[in-house]
């Protein structure tokens, strides 16, 4: 399985190369998760003294962000935005262009990074908090 994401652009590693990274990242994972702890066990409590439908409303909605929050993290960490591992087309389509330097077509909103040598989808790509910098 792991082979099979590999080839459809998925990286293999989720926990960040690099001392720093890995520090931002564990602030990340824990941090989030505590902030969402504190909304639900200090601050509901303190401004609702019972159930009703603005906390459980409250409640809805911070559960919706906690998952996207993490959701996207994960993709951010598990996607590979280069086309090294793609399957690019070798006929150039409309809007597609050549990169000269990696001597493949790329899609519309990709450049050339020139910290990676190859051609990604515009993207912050080098982000510390999901340990995808520079290695």
């Amino acid at each position: 399985i792991w082979q099979k994401e590999l080839e459809m652009g998925k990286s293999k590693t989720v926990l960040p190369q690099n001392s720093t990274d890995r520090m931002l990242f564990t602030f990340m994972i824990v941090g989030i998760p505590f902030a969402a702890v504190w909304l639900g066990c200090v601050v509901l409590p303190h401004y609702h003294d019972t159930i009703n439908t603005t906390v459980v409303l409250h409640i809805t909605a911070a559960a919706f962000i906690f998952y996207n929050i993490f959701h996207n993290i994960l993709l951010v960490i598990r996607t590979d935005a280069s086309g090294r591992t793609s399957y690019l087309p070798s006929v150039l389509k409309p809007g597609w262009r050549y990169c000269a330097i990696c001597q493949v077509n790329y899609p519309p909103r990709s450049y050339h990074c020139h910290i990676c040598d190859e051609c990604i989808l515009k993207r912050d790509h080098h982000c510390k908090f999901t340990g995808k910098a520079k290695k």
